[in-house]
């Protein structure tokens, strides 16, 4: 999906890759946490994804 920003409702909404290895909910906790902090007027919706990758 990658990322989608309604301006109208201040609405972003992202995928957030996280290695197999990593605590999933705290490094979503985590990001969600800074940007909100820097974007407070907007409300985020994460879709958690993993990295396959090697």
């Amino acid at each position: 999906m990658g990322s989608m920003w309604d301006v109208d409702l201040n609405l972003i909404t992202f995928d957030l890759i996280i290695d197999f290895d990593a605590n999933r909910a705290d490094v979503k906790e985590k990001v969600l946490k800074e940007i909100q902090d820097k974007y407070p007027n907007y409300q985020f919706d994460v879709i958690l994804d993993a990295d396959y990758s090697d």
